[in-house]
């Protein structure tokens, strides 16, 4: 299995495909397990690279306490491994490192599945409620158990892996609600928002902050909960100009 060591870290990564290299980076308490159906899409059109943020799935311990510290992460990984352009596809809380990343670096387009960088939540107690309550059972109720256990099993056992953790609250505290309007405005590569009609964390209403910010950016909405990209990843083929 390969693994780079990175800032202290042993980081776990996937390689599939050739092509354009395209990037995935997995959305809160997600590793590269719950991708698998969009790892193996794209890998016929790009050479495809997943990584597991420290903490999760295969990586190792979670030691940042910041978003700067998790660029650097994905800043060195594109280094050791001579990515140059990549396309970048971040999923829910990913975007921010994302963001960082592409106002420093050149990036070929990036793509914002859902995002954050906008604030919505009231407090950090909101946000985990909905995610470990309410997201958990729209989960259920649209995907049936045979679809949505095996997805909620990975964000489990990824919370319970960093439950006492001090490094990991730390982290979702300081980023849990920033707001990256400044990041935005300086990304010159393409942007374009992927966004679920239905997501309940991040609300599709969001999509105004980030399109009045961002200096190129194209809006898809795509049926489905914050959790699409997992269950339904056909949905981003056309922000990709890739015929179903």
């Amino acid at each position: 299995m390969p693994f780079l060591e990175l800032d202290g870290t042993q980081i776990y990564y996937e390689k599939a495909g050739s092509g354009k290299p395209f990037i995935i980076l997995p959305g809160f308490l997600f590793d590269s397990r719950a991708y698998a159906r969009l790892i193996d899409l794209l890998s016929r059109h790009y050479a495809v690279y997943i990584i597991d943020t420290p903490g999760h799935g295969r990586s190792g311990r979670l030691r940042v306490e910041t978003i700067s510290e998790m660029t650097n992460i994905l800043l060195l990984f594109t280094k050791s491994l001579v990515i140059i352009n990549p396309i970048i596809c971040a999923n829910s809380g990913s975007a921010m490192p994302a963001m960082e990343y592409a106002s420093r670096h050149k990036v070929r387009e990036l793509l914002l599945v859902d995002p954050s960088g906008a604030k919505c939540q009231d407090s950090l107690m909101q946000l985990l409620f909905i995610i470990l309550i309410i997201q958990p059972i729209a989960l259920f109720r649209r995907y049936g158990p045979s679809g949505s256990l095996a997805v909620i099993r990975i964000g489990l056992l990824n919370l319970l892996r960093n439950l006492f953790n001090v490094h990991f609250w730390k982290l979702l505290t300081a980023s849990y609600n920033k707001d990256y309007t400044a990041v935005m405005r300086k990304i010159k590569c393409p942007v374009k928002l992927v966004w679920g009609n239905d997501d309940l964390l991040y609300p599709i209403t969001n999509v105004n902050t980030f399109t009045s910010n961002f200096l190129h950016a194209k809006v898809y909405p795509v049926q489905g909960d914050h959790n699409w990209l997992v269950f339904n990843p056909r949905q981003i083929l056309p922000a990709l100009r890739i015929s179903a």
